[in-house]
This record gives C-alpha cells, structure tokens and sequence, in this order.
C-alpha cells in the first residue's frame, strides 16, 4: 500500500500532525477552561453591580426630593392648617391662592434639573398639592383611598412599582412612586399628609435594558415580597416565584446554580442599597458555557489552519526530494518528436540513466512518426475533397430551379444568358484538379452566382459587392467563399420575407486580406451559434494537437468545412468570426487572415 517515497513520508507527516493536533487540544481545554469560566462568572457579577448601581442611584434622587420637601418649613406650616377640620371636605389650596403659587415655586424649586424627576403629588384627604394639576376634592380622596400603603417597620418611606399615575389625567406612562408619610416635625412629628415623588418607569427598564450581545442573560427585579418589578422575559416572571425561593436561602454577590423545566440555569442577585428591591440575572447553561465553546471552535480552527500550513511546507520538502523523478516525467510528456530534445542534466544517476534510454527509445520513434504523418496526411486531403464535394449537389439543384422558373416565367429570351452564367459556373468548380486558386476568381465565381440567382428572385434579390487591393496576388483554396453566400439562400433567407438582400466586401493590403458577408435573413439561433463556436474550438484542438482526423465531424455544415479547410492552409493566422446583425434580423461571417501573407510571385507565407 505504502510502496512510493513520497506516500511513506507523507503518512509518517500526517500521523505526527493528528498526535500534536490532539496533545494542544486536551492541553488548551485544561488551561483556558477555568480561566474563561472566571471570565464569564467576572462579566456577570459586573453586569448585576451595574444595575444595582443605576436603580439604587434612581431611587436616592427620588429620595432626596422627598426628603428637600418634608424639610420644608412653609410647607409643614400649610398642609397642617390643611389638616385641620375646617379643610376636612375642601382643598385648602383652592382657598388659599397665594399659598398655593408659594408651594408651587417650592415644588418646582427642589424639582430642579439636578434632581428632576416626573411628578410630585402632597395631598391629605382633601388638599392636593402637584406640579401640574389641580383636581377636584372628590378625586383627591379617590387618590387617597386607592394609594393607601403600609409602610414596613423601621422604614420611612415605601416604593410602588410599575403603574399608571391617577394623577396625570393627560399621559398614561407608566410610573413608579417613592411615598412616604408628610410629618411636620414643627408640630410635633404630627401626620399632615403624604408625599409622593412619581418617576418614569422606563428609567427601570434602560438601568435593567441588556445589549445586543448579551441576549441570552434574563434580568429580573423583586421586591421583598418576590412580586415582579421587572422582568426581561416572559418565561421569568412566570418563574419567579422559584427564583425568589432562591435568593431567600442563598447568600447574595455569589453564581449560583438553578434548575427549572428540566434546564440548569446559572444565577446572581443582589439587593439594593437604598431599598429592599433585588436584582436577579440568569442565564441558561449552554448559552453560559457558549464562550468556552466558541474558544474552543476558534482553537481548533487556528490548529487546523497551522497543521494545513505546516503540512503544506513539509510537502514541499518532500516535493524536493521527489522533485528530479517528477521533473523527468514532466520532460517526457512535453517531449516533441519534430523538436530536437532539450533535456536537464540530473545530479542523480539513476534519473540520468532514464533519461538517455528514453532519447534513445524517442530517436527510435520518430522514423515511424513521420511515415504515419504522411498516411495521415493523405487521409486528410480525401477527407478535405469529401467536404468540397459535398457544395456541388445543392448548387446544381439551385441553378436547375432559376432556369426552369424564369423559362416559365420569361419565355426564352433570357434562357442563352443564364445557361452562359451557368456553364461559367460549372466550368469554374470543374476545371481542373487543382485545389487552390485566386482571391480575384474566387470574388468573380460570387458574382456570377449571384447574378445567376438574381434571375431567380428578380427585384426580391439584391447585392452589393466592395472589394479593394490586388486579390489577383491572394492564393485561397477552391470554392471556399462562394458557399457562404450559397448559405444565405438555403438557410437565411427560408426564415423571412423578401426582399432579400447582401452585402459582401474584400479588402487586401501588403500585410493581410479579409472578405465579410452579411446578409438580412432570419440570423442564427442562440443554441446554434453556441454549437458552432464550440465545434471550431473542436477542431483547433484536434488539428493543433494532431488528433485522429476521425473524430472530425461536419454534418455537412458548410461553414465548419470552410473552417477546416481555411484551418489547415493558414492555421493560427486565420481569424474567423460569425454572429448575428441585431435582434431583429441577419447574420455576418468575416475571415481575416493576417500576418505577412501576402508575398512577392501572387504566393501566400505557407
């Protein structure tokens, strides 16, 4: 199985590879699995302080506007006469009108950009003290009655979650309220009332918001009595009574674990600084450990990527050591038999050996090559007559059927003229054996023919014919244009109305000729000029790399015959391009041979 060099040592590389694959993998996973855990443990511990930092901070800005307005001397000193009887069933501010703008600007003094919050409400059963609104005394008790707390022992003051306040009668945010007892410490820590300093709830929601990459953290936030303040996810608050159970019996600031609907979960919370409200961020498991994993993922990519440059260098040195067999090989698949052989010189004997015994064998060979290139040759020529006699049976059908329409049509007057033109036209495709003749004969054959079609299709038939240069100079083989324009009436022209009409040009300078006929008819179809450009492609292959001539196939399509018989007389000189006019209508055919041709005597460069 291993019997080549290059195998053994490329087995020994990729077993050596898989070992130290597989060492720094297990290596890797021992060393950097504690680390990222801490990382991770770090990073989630962090995200919790942060949190407690932004709502303790929330509610000390709450705080300390209440605490600036029960500190108020003037208003202790008017919501205890509002606490009086005589104000038991009316708005002491609606009485009392200059009191009244006093408190305001006092209200709006301690609400001041520093410590700006959404609301203040200080109100008694009757009196309503706010920001903005004035209600009635009907709906200040209402207000009472429905915001009625009970504060915890030892506490001054009570915070109430996600709500709607029944104070703003214009919006319908949500809100939180810090409420707290209005004691007049003036009047012997008497109860004048309440304070409520009111909060956008959203400030809640952007202290507990998580980032874009941080989708797979669930934040919850409870308030002593587990009720949901706030919640991340639906699934959380559903599960929140298990999460409270947690916080009661574990110790706080430490990652702990936890399990609900079959699923391991890792957990943190922390409770505030300012007010008995806890903080809880879980995370699933897998998405936990998923940064271990995509390390690992990035691990083992980076491993693989140096096992493959690491490879790719020793396969290298082992191409090196191989490298004078593999150059040998490669001399003897380019070797030409025509070319006389250029061999390198092989500091290794053996491989030196080789390749003198395989001179030897290829001198050997080439007396056989020439004697069948010689065969091939002549099989070639048969083939290339084949082709051209292949024209000769649609051109006499043509010609019989203009002379029988226009001997119907015209009587006999015409009938000398058009056997003269045909009798031309025989005796140019017949008379002699020769198979090449002059660019000049060859323009001429075209117009006889085309005048000879002209009979035919009279005023529905028209051409123009521009040639330039001396063509008489110009050697081309036999009957290599004339069928192209014999083409347009066999194929083009059955796919359109007449009038039909060519265009044929020649030029011919000191350095190449061209010839290019263009006609109206029906064009080529996408698929069909597909399939002809690839089979020309086909035939350069098989003529430049001396293929059997077999495999050469026409199906009787006079532009591939052209094509192969231009080929074979002016090889990688000749340019042949085909293609359709527009959309609408005809197709074009030029070849253009270039390079030199033209030479002194009328020969041409072969």
């Amino acid at each position: 199985m291993f019997t080549g060099l290059k195998t053994r040592l490329l087995s020994l590389i990729t077993i050596y590879l898989m070992i130290m694959f597989t060492t720094i993998t297990v290596v890797a996973y021992g060393f950097y699995s504690e680390e990222i855990k801490d990382q991770s443990d770090k990073y989630f511990l962090e995200k919790i302080n942060g949190t407690v930092e932004q709502l303790d901070n929330l509610i000390y800005r709450m705080d300390r506007v209440s605490s600036q307005l029960l500190a108020s001397t003037t208003l202790q000193k008017m919501f205890f006469e509002a606490s009086k009887a005589a104000y038991a069933e009316q708005n002491y501010f609606e009485h009392n009108i200059d009191d009244r703008k006093i408190a305001q600007d006092i209200l709006w003094t301690f609400n001041s950009p520093k410590t700006s919050v959404e609301n203040i409400h200080i109100y008694t059963n009757a009196s309503y003290l706010g920001l903005r609104y004035n209600p009635s005394v009907a709906e200040v008790k209402a207000y009472a009655l429905t915001n009625e707390v009970v504060y915890e022992a030892g506490r001054s003051y009570f915070l109430r979650g996600a709500h709607t306040d029944g104070m703003d009668q214009v919006n319908s945010l949500k809100v939180i309220s810090l409420i707290r007892p209005f004691v007049a410490t003036n009047y012997g820590f008497m109860d004048i009332g309440v304070i409520e300093v009111v909060e956008k709830y959203q400030d809640v929601i952007d202290a507990c918001i998580l980032g874009q990459n941080e989708q797979s953290l669930g934040m919850a936030v409870l308030d002593y009595n587990g009720q949901v303040i706030y919640a991340s996810d639906e699934w959380i608050r559903t599960t929140s009574d298990e999460i409270f159970e947690v916080t009661r019996d574990n110790e706080q600031g430490h990652l702990l674990t936890l399990t609900m609907e079959a699923q391991d979960y890792r957990m943190a919370y922390r409770s505030l600084e300012e007010y008995p409200w806890y903080v809880v961020l879980l995370q699933s498991d897998e998405a936990f450990r998923q940064p271990f994993r995509s390390f690992m993922s990035q691990l083992l990519l980076g491993i693989g990527a140096l096992s493959v440059l690491v490879f790719v260098a020793i396969l290298l040195t082992v191409g090196s050591v191989t490298k004078p067999i593999q150059g040998l090989i490669g001399e003897i698949d380019g070797y030409n038999l025509r070319e006389e052989p250029l061999m390198a010189h092989y500091q290794i004997k053996e491989v030196q050996t080789l390749q003198s015994a395989f001179i030897r064998l290829m001198k050997r060979l080439d007396d056989s090559v020439e004697r069948l290139l010689v065969a091939r040759e002549t099989e070639l020529n048969l083939r290339v007559m084949t082709l051209q006699s292949q024209i000769n049976p649609h051109f006499l059908y043509n010609a019989l059927n203009a002379i029988s329409s226009v001997a119907d049509d015209e009587g006999d007057e015409k009938v000398p003229l058009m056997c003269y033109q045909l009798s031309e036209l025989f005796r140019y495709t017949s008379s002699d054996s020769e198979a090449s003749t002059t660019l000049a004969d060859e323009i001429n054959h075209i117009q006889t023919y085309m005048d000879f079609a002209k009979w035919r299709y009279e005023e529905m038939f028209s051409y123009s014919l521009v040639c330039n240069g001396d063509m008489a100079k110009i050697k081309v083989p036999k009957l290599v244009l004339q069928p192209l324009v014999e083409n347009a009436f066999t194929h083009a022209f059955k796919k359109i109305y007449p009038p039909y009409n060519l265009e044929i040009s020649c030029h011919v300078n000191a350095k190449n000729w061209c010839f290019e006929v263009k006609d109206n008819g029906g064009g080529f179809e996408a698929k069909e000029l597909k399939s002809l450009l690839m089979r020309m492609r086909h035939i350069d292959r098989i003529l430049d790399e001396q293929l059997s001539y077999d495999m050469i196939k026409t199906d009787d399509k006079a532009i591939l015959n052209i094509y192969i018989r231009l080929k074979l007389k002016y090889k990688h000189r000749l340019n042949i391009s085909l293609g359709n006019r527009d959309e609408k209508s005809g197709a074009w055919f030029r070849i253009e041979v270039a390079d030199g041709l033209v030479l002194e005597g009328g020969q041409d460069g072969d």
